[in-house]
């Protein structure tokens, strides 16, 4: 029987919250990293959420790029801010997973070039 490969969510936030994560723990078909910045005051670590806290956004490209996630979800730029007043440290944050996944696109594209039988990859 082969095993069947399990998708990786990575989740990225510039605050965490209890009542956000701890739905997570009942994923058993995905596995789930929730990347974090800061905590509110209401933030209880917890063995059971897999949550990892990045320093600046150099660090979060490592850990993204350590963790390989197929899917990655960030949060909604304009939430809790003003439209027109939006700080640039979400920016940056999102600005890095947009990065990552532009790399991770071209290098899986380059990759299944290269696997297809009877193909040339030129």
């Amino acid at each position: 029987m082969i095993a069947k490969k399990v998708p990786k969510l990575a989740i990225v936030s510039e605050r965490i919250r209890n009542h956000f994560n701890d739905p997570l723990r009942y994923f058993s078909r995905v596995k789930v990293k929730h990347f974090y910045r800061n905590t509110y005051a209401d933030f209880v670590p917890n063995s059971k959420i897999n949550a990892h806290q990045f320093v600046n956004e150099s660090d979060l490209n490592k850990k993204l790029i350590q963790f390989c996630p197929d899917i990655i979800q960030t949060y909604e730029p304009f939430y809790g801010y003003s439209k027109i007043k939006l700080p640039l440290r979400p920016l940056r944050i999102l600005n890095v997973v947009y990065k990552y996944c532009q790399k991770k696109q071209h290098c899986e594209g380059l990759w299944r070039k290269q696997s297809q039988p009877g193909k040339s990859s030129r």
